[in-house]
């Protein structure tokens, strides 16, 4: 395992020069001699703030790389601030956030009523949302009508196939049937059913990664192309008055009737995903929780985590994962091993010698596998499982909100697996 699967994807790495504009050169020349950028000298010096009564990130800093003698007070007091404007967190109102909720996040429907209504509306740019359940509760069924409902509106999608469970002609299937229930309402998006399948899976595009380094290793080089992506955007509406294109990804070219050019589809990386999905995040992470390699695994659990997040906050994409579920008495009874059907590929087995017993119990006796760790990851978490009170023949299922910053937990809805979709 290298190092670089646990580095975040957007450091901006800022160089001294970068300030060469603001600061002396004498100044800069004495901070780079020590720190070979902004954010090791930060990183570096925040150790020192804690054992002095000073403030600030210099004032009352000691140690082997210490600057303060070299550079003059009145340079000190401009890096601070400017520093904390760069690199920390601005704050935000309330009334700024709820602007933005109301006019610049974007909603992307499930297309299943019921899920969308717990989501309080559907998956929304910026959010991690998990889906929980034992083997054919219909995890997979919603990835795909997710897919297809996002696909069908023009934008991207980036599906990560991690159980070979992706079937484009499900996709397309769940695409038409969309397109009759919504005839008349969006007319620009309508198209002749021979051309239906083509436009909807050329929106898709679709990884299959062996390891959870695989997985990392892509999302690392997605983070780096999109980043570049908006550099170059920024570049060319500064100098050439261009306006931001919107539609399919957002960022990549597009012919003028706004449909996607041919050349995207050969080049997957140039399109900016709208919603990234990955069934399931437990099938990787399994294989590597457990036994010796615990402390590894639960680094690496980690970073997958952060890694979602980031991606999602910084290039607003809606993120959707699935996850399997295990018995929440299976530690007590002392049994080390995962329940029966609760997930494929022996998934349970290694979860459960990894679960705290202090875990939220979910629904029936079942709960969330891949432990405390990864508990807190998902800013929305919503639950299927079985309908013991209908026959199986009418593939109804129950969907459980289990954890939401938006609403109340623990409301129940029922839907139905359908040849058209999810009812």
């Amino acid at each position: 395992m290298t190092c670089k699967h646990f580095q975040t994807l957007r450091e901006s790495e800022m160089r001294w020069e970068d300030l060469s504009g603001v600061l002396p050169q004498g100044t800069l020349y004495n901070l780079a001699c020590n720190y070979q950028s902004v954010e090791a000298f930060v990183v570096n010096r925040s150790k020192a703030l804690s054992g002095t009564t000073g403030h600030g990130i210099l004032k009352g800093c000691v140690g082997p790389m210490d600057v303060s003698s070299d550079v003059d007070a009145v340079d000190l007091a401009v890096i601070e601030p400017l520093l904390d404007s760069c690199l920390a967190p601005q704050w935000r109102s309330g009334a700024q956030l709820m602007h933005e909720l109301r006019y610049s996040i974007q909603v992307l429907p499930t297309g299943c009523s019921a899920i969308d209504t717990l989501l309080g509306g559907g998956l929304r740019e910026g959010t991690l949302v998990e889906i929980a359940g034992e083997t054919c509760s219909g995890k997979t069924q919603l990835c795909l009508s997710a897919t297809a409902t996002t696909a069908y509106r023009g934008e991207a999608v980036m599906y990560v196939d991690t159980t070979g469970s992706f079937a484009p002609e499900r996709v397309v299937q769940m695409a038409e049937a969309e397109a009759a229930a919504s005839a008349g309402t969006w007319p620009q998006l309508q198209a002749p059913d021979a051309e239906l399948a083509t436009r909807i899976l050329r929106c898709i595009s679709v990884l299959r990664p062996s390891s959870v380094y695989d997985l990392l290793s892509s999302l690392d080089r997605l983070g780096a192309v999109l980043e570049r992506q908006l550099q170059e955007q920024e570049q060319r509406q500064q100098h050439a008055g261009l306006q931001e294109v919107q539609g399919v990804g957002g960022c990549m070219s597009q012919s003028r009737d706004g449909q996607v050019e041919a050349g995207d589809v050969l080049h997957p990386h140039r399109m900016r995903p709208r919603l990234l999905v990955i069934d399931s995040v437990s099938a990787l992470l399994s294989t590597v929780l457990g036994n010796n390699q615990h402390m590894q695994g639960t680094a690496l659990l980690t970073a997958v985590g952060r890694i979602l997040k980031q991606l999602a906050q910084q290039y607003s994409i809606a993120v959707l994962v699935t996850n399997h579920v295990t018995s929440a008495n299976s530690l007590a009874r002392g049994l080390g091993r995962g329940l029966k059907g609760a997930g494929s590929g022996g998934e349970g087995a290694a979860m459960d010698r990894c679960i705290s017993t202090s875990a939220t119990v979910g629904v029936g006796g079942l709960k969330p596998a891949l432990g405390e760790q990864w508990r807190s990851q998902p800013h929305m978490r919503v639950q299927l499982s079985m309908d013991a009170s209908q026959a199986p023949e009418s593939r109804v299922r129950v969907a459980t909100l289990t954890a939401s910053p938006l609403q109340a937990c623990g409301q129940k809805l029922e839907f139905r697996i359908a040849a058209t979709g999810l009812l």
